[in-house]
């Protein structure tokens, strides 16, 4: 059943949190309304101080009623407050890196299309978020009372999402400048996942940037991050001496769940890793108009499944990750067992909303001709024993 949260229209519920939001920060400020109102009238003060020196002890006061503050309120009011103004229906922005007028254009696919569980919402984000995250950056600077509440709710209430060109050392950043308190608050952490950058890795197994009169998207690639080594969770098959394209993974990955593995207790951490598009890691679902430059292999999923099990796996905070894709719905009944066969378990699918409309009978005709996709969320079965690398792209020699 959806909350009475979910319900409310948008402008109502950006009214409330207006109201909330200047309530708060009136009942913050060191005065009450009775000192307030004297230190803007100096002459009411200084009158009612004289007429009680005159009229004894005995006489009232205009000054005996204590002060108001937001600290003198029930905690169900004050918590009821916090809701209204730190927590945001639409996930906050952890790093984008550009500013919110170019991240509508930025999601596009080479087709105009923003679609998939890695697009987000611009439209929602600066309705419901932006404001939540100005608030946030206000009272987590108040005194340590206030600031160290406000910090428990805003950081296990919301979602944050890191959208654009970041890398894993952006992440470790970030963790490290929120600091270990808000580690531990953490639930909810999405990561908008491009392809791996992809290098080229020589027979002897050393890797170098992709040759740039080879392949067109070459100097793209090549400008996102410096080739790191082949990561020593991923094992190369002895006598193995392929050479082709394989996909960069930076070893500040393992720092992030190094990090979160160090959390004395919090709630459980939900990762989710967002794909475009038809994008399946390790599988090819359906056709693509150019292999060469959207193939993701299992490396990276892989080494994250490593480092989660690694490093938080016997901790006191639990770590999930996820993996969630957009695909047409024939296309991955069909090649279900495939995806299960690269380590993949499937935890949830939802079919789109149009779907349940179309009587079963006629449902397969209609695929045919009607791209009706699935919305499916993945996880990483245990790995046990060795791990191997991947070998490279089958489309190393495309060059487009």
């Amino acid at each position: 059943m959806a909350s009475k949260r979910s319900l409310q229209d948008p402008e109502e519920r950006n009214l409330k949190r207006i109201k909330a939001s200047t309530a708060l920060t009136s009942l913050v400020s060191p005065w009450s309304f009775g000192w307030q109102n004297s230190l803007d009238n100096p002459g009411s003060l200084k009158r009612s101080l004289r007429n009680k020196h005159r009229s004894g002890p005995s006489a009232p006061t205009l000054l005996a009623r204590d002060p108001i503050t937001f600290l003198s309120l029930s905690k169900e009011i004050q918590d009821t407050i916090y809701g209204y103004v730190l927590i945001s229906p639409s996930p906050l922005i952890a790093w984008a890196g550009m500013h919110v007028d170019e991240m509508e254009q930025w999601q596009h696919d080479e087709f105009g299309y923003t679609k998939g569980p890695a697009s987000l919402s611009i439209p929602r984000y600066i309705e419901d978020s932006i404001i939540v995250e100005k608030t946030a950056s206000s009272l987590l600077r108040c005194n340590s009372s206030i600031s160290r509440q406000a910090a428990k709710i805003f950081y296990r209430k919301n979602t944050f999402r890191f959208f654009g060109e970041y890398t894993w050392g952006t992440v470790v950043e970030w963790l490290n400048g929120i600091g270990p308190v808000n580690r531990e608050h953490l639930t909810k952490v999405e990561f908008g996942v491009r392809t791996p950058q992809h290098v080229w890795q020589l027979p002897s197994g050393v890797r170098t940037q992709l040759d740039e009169d080879f392949a067109e998207p070459a100097r793209d690639e090549n400008e996102r991050e410096q080739v790191y080594p082949r990561s020593h969770f991923l094992h190369r098959p002895p006598g193995d001496d392929t050479d082709g394209v394989v996909e960069n993974i930076n070893p500040a990955i393992e720092d992030m769940m190094r990090l979160l593995g160090r959390c004395d207790s919090g709630p459980k951490l939900t990762i989710s890793m967002l794909l475009r598009y038809r994008v399946v890691p390790g599988v090819s679902i359906t056709n693509d108009h150019y292999p060469f430059r959207h193939w993701f292999g299992m490396d990276l999923p892989n080494v994250l499944e490593c480092c989660r099990h690694l490093h938080t796996a016997g901790g006191e905070k639990k770590v999930a990750v996820l993996w969630k894709i957009q695909e047409n719905v024939r296309a991955f009944g069909e090649k279900r067992h495939a995806v299960e066969g690269r380590g993949w378990e499937v935890v949830g699918e939802v079919e789109d909303e149009l779907a349940a409309t179309i009587p079963v009978p006629e449902r397969l005709n209609f695929w045919d001709f009607m791209g009706i996709d699935t919305w499916v969320t993945l996880r990483r079965k245990r790995i046990y024993g060795t791990v191997l690398a991947d070998d490279p792209s089958p489309h190393s020699w495309a060059g487009c």
